[in-house]
């Protein structure tokens, strides 16, 4: 669940939208997947989950693509979980294929983990993440 490719392509695609926050400009899908060697249709459907979750907008047409919807600094690593694994975490929450007897201990297990992994990544936004990569850049 966790640290697979649709989140990671996520939080890349969010990182190069938070580069370019200030300048309040739309990038182009094709500049996001080429600049960070991203699947051009996977990284659009990713973005269509980012915009239907709030988290970028975007605008269609020669000046248009996709920007953040809010600041970086309002977006955490959980909002891009959430976003793009809702309904991952829906199914393993309701137990899909687990025995009725074990249902209730594994529900309570998944929400503990849930819980620990939320507090987590609601700790890093995206102005953070930006500021370490342009660190380890010049490392």
């Amino acid at each position: 669940m966790l640290g697979n490719a649709r989140i990671n392509h996520a939080c890349i695609a969010l990182l190069h939208l938070s580069e370019r926050w200030e300048s309040g400009e739309f990038v182009k899908t094709k500049d996001v997947s080429r600049g960070n060697s991203l699947p051009y249709k996977y990284l659009t459907r990713i973005l269509l989950q980012l915009r239907s979750s709030g988290l970028v907008t975007s605008l269609r047409g020669p000046g248009g693509g996709y920007r953040l919807a809010r600041h970086p600094r309002e977006i955490t690593l959980w909002d891009v979980v959430r976003a793009v694994e809702s309904a991952d975490v829906r199914e393993i929450k309701q137990g899909r294929a687990v025995p009725r007897q074990a249902q209730g201990v594994l529900t309570s297990i998944w929400d503990e983990a849930s819980s620990k992994v939320k507090e987590t990544l609601e700790k890093y936004t995206f102005e953070e993440l930006q500021r370490v990569a342009r660190e380890m850049y010049y490392i």
